[in-house]
């Protein structure tokens, strides 16, 4: 029985995931659309992103940027004390992307 337990666990577990990941990247292509529009639309003069489109930009850079990851992990840990630098990587990633968000926001407001 306490293995039951155990396996129910770790299958919500997986669910959840499987929930939050989908929901996540959305939540990627609407801040990209946005803040595309804020700051590359104007500068170079491209077309409004919808949000599907953002969500595949956002999925392609995503596996660019796990692969670039793989080989830059000990320069990354040695290039700076910036309290940011420290604190970003342990936000939860909705948290990370609404940060994103906001620093982009004021700069977008700062032009």
């Amino acid at each position: 029985m306490g293995n039951r337990k155990i396996y129910l666990y770790d299958l919500i577990s997986a669910l959840v995931v499987l929930i939050l990941i989908p929901v996540l990247q959305v939540f990627n292509g609407v801040i990209l659309s946005i803040m595309w529009g804020w700051f590359i639309v104007p500068i170079f003069h491209l077309p409004q992103l919808s949000i599907t489109q953002a969500i595949g930009i956002s999925l392609i850079v995503s596996i660019l940027g796990n692969q670039a990851g793989d080989n830059n992990k000990e320069k990354s840990s040695q290039s700076s004390n910036d309290l940011f630098i420290l604190i970003y990587p342990l936000m939860p990633p909705l948290l990370q992307r609404l940060v994103l968000l906001f620093v982009g926001y004021v700069v977008h407001l700062l032009m």
